[in-house]
């Protein structure tokens, strides 16, 4: 049971295989979506495996962000604010199946931090090639 959510994971029997099939998705994929795109729905299908007992989310964040980092992306930080909106988004992916939202605020997350490091750093912005084609 995942507390305040109407998705219910799959047995724990199941998970060994699922958890193979979720690495073996990424390496089929991780050359074929852009990076903000693998990243999320990576964070999507970990959650909705949902493979301990407690810190799924904290978990799939990190490696979401590890797979942003990895192509040259800065972390999508998740600040309160956007908690629920967060929240909300995942929990419709997982529910209904739409990832959209989620792929979305996840993308909207990463130019927010992309526009803090620019501003810490005084730069001036410029949206980088490679974040064409994607909505924030």
């Amino acid at each position: 049971m995942i507390s305040g959510s109407k998705h219910r994971p799959p047995e724990g029997l199941f998970v060994r295989e699922l958890m193979r099939d979720l690495l073996e998705w990424y390496k089929e994929n991780k050359a074929k979506l852009h990076p903000v795109e693998l990243a999320a729905v990576f964070h999507h299908k970990f959650t909705y495996i949902h493979p301990f007992v407690d810190g799924n989310g904290r978990v799939a964040r990190l490696l979401m962000n590890l797979i942003l980092m990895k192509n040259g992306y800065p972390p999508a930080v998740i600040k309160v604010e956007d908690r629920l909106e967060y929240l909300e988004a995942l929990e419709k992916a997982s529910v209904k199946g739409n990832l959209k939202d989620f792929i979305d605020f996840i993308a909207g997350q990463v130019e927010k931090s992309l526009d803090e490091y620019i501003k810490i750093l005084g730069l001036q912005r410029e949206i980088p090639e490679r974040m064409n084609g994607l909505e924030a």
